[in-house]
């Protein structure tokens, strides 16, 4: 699952001298908060980077994105120490391999930021490049969110996506509209055909489902939360999440709880 914008402002400076980024670079991450946290020193840093989305600001703040980053990843490792409690199919998965880099590709984009001002991670089995449903945390001051599902699947995965929900797609139609999962992530969105697909009947009782390209979901986190129990928060939605989940990756091909070695 990816990101969806930007969100912006004021910037803290960083305990070294701007023009001293050598030296910047070269420092050990401080550690500014405990794991599964997010400080306010890293919450100032992506505003900065946001007001500030240049390579010169960039480098003149390297250690602050350094440390930035390193608390990140405590956050994602906590988090899905946490959420492995509730899907044991990422008892196996590490961070690294659910992160997403802050560098922007800007080689077909008109807009040439070379940063994102976010932080971000897709937990599923295989990581941010699986086929398979996950969990998905965006942290960016002013539109933060957490969300799930199945983003721009494959041709082949989204077929078989198709496929599961006109045979058994009143299942799904079931999880959405829950009322206790409707409280948390309200409808499916992303982009969807305006007609049924060839291979299905327009009068078919599931076609409104089967036009969806996307079968994602998301909510946002308010700023405030973020220095709180933001583990807590996620724990709480990604529980009432996991059914629409497990009901996607089950339609791709369920993914199996993987041990070491």
């Amino acid at each position: 699952m990816k990101s969806k914008s930007t969100g912006s402002k004021k910037v803290r400076p960083g305990k070294k001298s701007p023009g001293n980024s050598k030296s910047a670079g070269s420092r050990k991450p401080e550690i500014r908060t405990e794991p599964g946290k997010i400080s306010p020193a890293t919450i100032q840093f992506l505003k900065g980077l946001k007001k500030n989305n240049n390579r010169e600001w960039f480098h003149a703040h390297k250690d602050e994105y350094d440390a930035a980053a390193t608390e990140f990843v405590g956050f994602v490792r906590v988090l899905i120490e946490r959420l492995t409690k509730v899907d044991p199919t990422l008892s196996q998965v590490s961070p690294a391999e659910c992160l997403f880099r802050i560098y922007r590709d800007v080689r077909f984009s008109s807009d040439k930021s070379p940063y994102k001002p976010h932080l971000s991670a897709f937990i599923a089995v295989g990581g941010r490049k699986s086929r398979y449903a996950g969990y998905y945390v965006h942290i960016q001051p002013g539109y933060n969110f957490m969300g799930g599902g199945v983003y721009h699947p494959e041709a082949e995965e989204l077929e078989s996506i198709r496929r599961a929900i006109a045979s058994r797609g009143g299942e799904l139609r079931k999880i959405i509209n829950n009322q206790t999962f409707k409280k948390s992530f309200k409808e499916m969105e992303g982009d969807r055909l305006k007609r049924v697909p060839r291979a299905y009947s327009e009068d078919h009782p599931m076609a409104d489902l089967i036009c969806w390209k996307d079968f994602i979901v998301s909510r946002s986190i308010p700023d405030a939360i973020l220095t709180k129990d933001l583990i807590g928060e996620c724990i709480k939605h990604f529980k009432i999440l996991k059914p629409f989940n497990v009901w996607l990756s089950r339609a791709v091909g369920e993914p199996s709880v993987r041990t070491a070695g």
